[in-house]
């Protein structure tokens, strides 16, 4: 499977123990802080029962085929991941190209990063610069 580097692509990385989907967001942009081309990324995580989690986007069985339940995009922990990193990753095996995300739901992760309390303001700077919508 060839991993799209656009808004959509999705990867398995590991956060941790456990491979997490990750959404890329945006197409590649200069990024200072990391010293060169790099796209936003955002992790997804599992809804357990009795804890507390970003509700602002919910993704449901059936929206991508690794999620089998419901699950949260983890905006806190958004970034900004370098180009040429990810290609080593790749190559390493460390990341799994996974089928990208279809419409509309990057649009409703997408949009999620301006309604969702826990972004970090650097990375509302970034969406905002690459004109993210």
């Amino acid at each position: 499977m060839t991993l799209s580097l656009l808004r959509g692509g999705t990867v398995l990385a590991s956060t941790g123990s456990i491979n997490h989907l990750h959404i890329i967001c945006s197409a590649p942009r200069f990024y200072p802080q990391i010293g060169g081309l790099g796209v936003l990324v955002v992790n997804i995580s599992s809804v357990k029962p009795g804890t507390t989690y970003d509700s602002t986007v919910i993704l449901h069985q059936g929206e991508h085929p690794f999620i089998t339940h419901d699950s949260y995009v983890l905006y806190a922990q958004a970034v900004v991941w370098k180009l040429e990193s990810i290609e080593r990753r790749i190559e390493s095996g460390e990341i799994l190209p996974q089928d990208p995300l279809a419409e509309p739901y990057i649009s409703n992760v997408i949009g999620g990063f301006f309604k969702s309390p826990y972004v970090p303001r650097k990375i509302l700077k970034f969406c905002e610069k690459s004109n993210l919508s």
